[in-house]
């Protein structure tokens, strides 16, 4: 999409259309900044713009917004951290729940000073990204209607994609975009501001017709998400990815490597800089996709920033690490590799559709080591809560990953529609997920059955921590312990 081509649209006001992306906050138990930023909107953003619009770009959940600019952080590496949270009375649905619920990010006075500062807005997206944050959207559909009353408003994400119809009846919005927004987002262009020739729609089946995500929205540039694939190749039983992304498509990587260091050599926000892959499969068809990428980004050395560093999220396949590619990941930056087993147990793992052969897993650890990445810096996902599952299922596969040196991430299942597991759920009846998100919450979900208690939650997590006292960890994994 060749924004430079394309002119501004005239508005009847005599003016271009303004649009506002609105990242809404977190409400949940707990929440850590992990390199999150609103990868989804600030895509939309630059689609808005190409198509003659002006993009605006409100998140709450950022902690370099300006109202938090006297607050005294705690330093964290890889640019982590907490965010402001205020307690808030728990929904009906939570109140079994023994923990304090919260609102992550800005102030509600401080959200409330930033529409005020705002000129009226002719369209507004909302994203979703947990759907039992919907909460939050709420919130901010509501305080955005009253502020914006003349200007639809649509919301995207996660939440809206897998629970549309709860979306429809409790958000609030006009318009509820299921999947991929951009062709959405074009099309609510033409039918509002009648642009004439129409604003063509893209070819998401090719990703690099897509313009880069408009970076210079953020407060602060010293994290930048990143995704070179959408969707995924695999059929995990429990990943909806599916079904929010469609079909697994990959970006050209040498064109992707040369987006991210023209990207990179215009930021002007310092040596450091923190680069975060949002991708589900970042190395799938590694030998054609992922390596040239490295090798562009390695032959570009010079443009780059010299505290240039990366980091996976998202657990990677371990099956398909080899020699080649965990030498490149050395080479160019990567410092946070974290890696996805789930389970040890191997009828589980083939009943997840994941690869059951743990020598393969043994040997992507040997090959990261190798290659200058100690066990002890490889964080391992580790799942509890499924269907079926057991403690000691658990508590086998957590001494397995420390039997190898590695950090074991415990982490919470969470069903999610148009998934296997999810059909597992809905059989068994109770909790009633299809008519609440709420309940899909990862901290809510296995303590309403009586398998995991917090009380061995809480003494397994404390066991890991006693085993990797001896052991190295950055802190950004040590936040998962």
């Amino acid at each position: 999409m060749n924004c430079l081509s394309r002119p501004a649209i005239a508005h009847h006001a005599g003016r271009v259309p303004r649009i506002l992306f609105v990242n809404p906050w977190a409400t949940d138990f707990s929440a850590f900044d992990l390199w999150a930023r609103p990868l989804g909107l600030l895509y939309l953003a630059a689609v808005a713009r190409c198509a003659g619009c002006e993009p605006f770009l409100l998140d709450c959940m950022d902690r370099h917004h300006p109202s938090l600019a006297e607050r005294p952080w705690k330093p964290r590496r890889f640019a982590c951290g907490k965010y402001p949270a205020q307690v808030i009375e728990k929904p009906p649905a939570l109140r079994q729940i023994p923990r304090r619920f919260k609102r992550y990010g800005i102030a509600l006075e401080d959200f409330e000073r930033a529409l005020d500062a705002l000129d009226d807005m002719d369209l507004i997206c909302v994203g979703s990204r947990m759907a039992y944050w919907y909460p939050g959207a709420v919130e901010a559909i509501r305080r955005l209607r009253r502020r914006f009353p003349r200007a639809p408003i649509a919301l995207g994400g996660i939440y809206a994609t897998l629970f549309p119809d709860h979306a429809r009846r409790e958000s609030g919005a006009d318009f509820i975009i299921e999947g991929e927004g951009e062709n959405a987002l074009l099309q609510m262009i033409n039918d509002r501001f009648r642009p004439s020739p129409p604003v063509p729609l893209l070819d998401l089946d090719d990703l690099d017709a897509l313009p880069p995500p408009a970076y210079d929205l953020l407060s602060s540039r010293d994290c930048l998400p990143v995704m070179l694939t959408r969707g995924c190749p695999h059929r995990c039983t429990y990943c909806a990815s599916r079904k929010v992304f469609g079909r697994f498509r990959q970006r050209d990587p040498v064109r992707a490597a040369e987006e991210l260091i023209r990207i990179l050599e215009q930021r002007g926000d310092g040596p450091e800089c923190d680069v975060a892959f949002y991708d589900d499969a970042l190395l799938a068809d590694a030998d054609r996709h992922f390596l040239p990428f490295c090798r562009r980004l390695i032959a570009a050395r010079s443009r780059l920033p010299s505290a240039l560093r990366f980091h996976t999220p998202n657990g990677l396949d371990f099956s398909v690490i080899r020699p080649p590619v965990a030498h490149a990941m050395a080479e160019v930056g990567f410092r946070t590799v974290r890696l996805s087993i789930e389970t040890a147990d191997r009828t589980r793992l083939r009943a997840l559709n994941r690869c059951a052969d743990l020598a393969q897993f043994e040997s992507a650890l040997q090959t990261l080591a190798q290659a200058g990445f100690a066990p002890a810096n490889v964080g391992v996902y580790v799942l509890f809560g499924l269907p079926e599952q057991t403690r000691s299922e658990v508590e086998q596969t957590i001494d397995y990953v420390l039997s190898l040196g590695a950090v074991p991430l415990l982490g919470e299942f969470s069903p999610m529609p148009f998934t296997a597991e999810w059909e597992k759920v809905r059989r068994m009846g109770n909790p009633p997920v299809e008519s609440e998100p709420l309940l899909t919450n990862n901290s809510v979900f296995y303590r309403l059955g009586g398998e995991f208690p917090d009380s061995w939650v809480n003494d397994l997590r404390q066991r890991i921590r006693e085993a990797m006292r001896k052991a190295t960890i950055p802190s950004a994994l040590e936040e998962n312990l």
